[in-house]
């Protein structure tokens, strides 16, 4: 499978759009997916991360002189006219074929790049995805949007084609590998801030980054251990090389590979929104977090609102106000605590996962039950691992089993389906419907637990649904008190969690 990733990189546009989607083709690198980056003029910089990360980038031709200036003059976060959208598309398309490549896929972050890019690639691709931040119009089969408030207050609803599936806020957060296997471990902080991480951005041309530093010294913290991080586009390095020279216990680090590990390190950081913010939340790192472009004033604005980060409306280059706030956050720990407990509940890094387990299903085939399944169901279900998550945990005697399933079979609002991959089977589903509802029962096949085999059994269950009940709209789940296991399925499979009972809209 052939996935092309179209997204820009530069000083103006900074470096978050392809991180994420450098983590988005990690994932799906995972899933036997080969990912090709499709850009136009990468600073050296960028096309080192993606040779880094061990994928190809493909340069696109350049474009005209009258379009360039024409897209120079939007700025990088207002859509391109539609002819030129529709140009980009076809020249990405064209030089994907030069290359000897056929993508099977197409995943677009750009905000120049929107409906008529997405309906121009749609005709040569059987799926596109747009990864987007602002809640604009697009005409794609999948929209991934991290920002915070995205899963409560859907702005994509009457602005995609029906059957537009959605991922929604910071669950679907497109963050590196490293950061879901750190999460586990990650603490709560609100003891003393003894380590500070400044990390505002790869490009940070305005040099909010030694804003910073300044006002870390005002405030009295220039003593404490500081880790301050820029990228290679990062235009100010001698100054602040200078700045951070004089300070007695200041490591400055250039193009890091290293971040995750600094953030476990910290007991407090600065940083800008955009895909970092859901990096500190991962690991519990409680963050004064600064608004450096218009569009993320609003998903700075909700993500402080559902106390994830701490987001003071102060100027990015006002040294005395950030003083000032730096100063309250550091003597006030149980903000800090609220903050950092907030975050690790709200985000545990797996969310490029997630996206990619919906771009690329696992080849999970699903049919209905039968009476002939009777043996085998009843021994998967009385085995000591599934009967440990059931609610009756018991060994069921087989005639007690039979009559059940007959039930089951006759009952024409029940479904009892069986996975199967390279037909061996793989787990059991079982929706109950009730008009709209599907409440679902899941187990793997004693032996068919393999990385990833119930998330990709439990997403095969929504797409049948999706295509073979169009009644139902909702799916449900009820999970017994400390069954964690099944908590983490449900969330990383996008459903929402009140009171143990978990909720997923099947359009998302």
């Amino acid at each position: 499978m052939s996935v092309l990733v179209r997204v820009d990189a530069s000083r103006e546009r900074g470096l978050g759009h392809l991180a994420r989607c450098l983590a988005l083709a990690d994932a799906l690198r995972a899933r036997g997916a080969s990912t090709v980056f499709a850009s136009l003029a990468l600073p050296d910089a960028a096309k080192a991360l993606i040779a880094a990360q061990g994928h190809a980038a493909l340069a696109l031709p350049p474009l005209a002189a009258d379009a360039a200036a024409a897209v120079a003059t939007l700025g990088p976060e207002r859509e391109w006219p539609a002819n030129l959208q529709v140009a980009d598309a076809a020249a990405t398309l064209a030089a994907a074929r030069t290359a000897g490549l056929a993508p099977e896929r197409i995943v677009v972050d750009h905000y120049g790049l929107g409906t008529p890019w997405e309906a121009r690639a749609a005709a040569d691709v059987a799926h596109v995805t747009a990864v987007d931040d602002l809640g604009r119009a697009h005409a794609c089969d999948l929209v991934v949007d991290q920002n915070a408030g995205r899963d409560r207050a859907d702005p994509y609803v009457d602005r995609v084609p029906a059957g537009c599936r959605r991922l929604l806020g910071p669950g679907f957060a497109l963050l590196r590998r490293e950061f879901a296997d750190l999460h586990p471990a990650a603490r709560v902080r609100s003891g003393p801030v003894e380590r500070i991480l400044v990390s505002v951005g790869g490009a940070d041309a305005g040099d909010a980054t030694g804003a910073v530093v300044a006002a870390l010294v005002r405030a009295g913290l220039g003593e404490r251990a500081l880790d301050v991080v820029v990228g290679a586009l990062y235009p100010h390095l001698e100054r602040l090389r200078d700045a951070c020279a004089v300070l007695p216990r200041a490591t400055l680090h250039v193009q890091t590979d290293r971040l995750a590990a600094l953030m476990i390190q910290a007991d407090l950081a600065v940083g800008a929104g955009g895909g970092t913010t859901w990096e500190r939340c991962a690991l519990g790192v409680p963050s004064l977090v600064l608004t450096l472009a218009e569009n993320q004033r609003a998903p700075v604005r909700a993500a402080a609102a559902e106390g994830l980060v701490y987001a003071p409306d102060v100027a990015p280059g006002d040294i005395e106000g950030l003083a000032i706030h730096l100063a309250a956050l550091d003597a006030n720990a149980s903000l800090r605590g609220f903050l950092s407990e907030r975050g690790l509940a709200r985000v545990d890094g797996g969310g490029a996962a997630r996206v990619a387990a919906v771009i690329l299903p696992a080849p999970i085939a699903l049919r209905p039950a039968t009476a002939a399944d009777a043996v085998a169901l009843h021994a998967w279900r009385n085995d000591p691992q599934v009967r440990a998550v059931s609610r009756e945990n018991a060994p069921i005697p087989f005639d007690r089993h039979l009559a059940w399933l007959a039930r089951v079979l006759a009952d024409p609002q029940r479904d009892l389906l069986i996975g199967e991959a390279d037909g061996a089977p793989v787990g059991v589903l079982r929706f109950d419907r009730s008009g709209e509802e599907a409440e679902v029962s899941i187990y793997l096949v004693p032996g068919a637990s393999g990385r990833g085999a119930g998330s990709d059994l439990l997403l095969a269950g929504c797409d049948w649904l999706r295509q073979n009940r169009p009644g139902t709209r909702v799916v449900v789940a009820e999970v017994l008190g400390g069954n964690a296991r099944s908590a983490a399925l449900f969330a990383r499979c996008g459903f929402t969690e009140r009171s143990r009972r978990y909720t997923r809209g099947l359009d998302t």
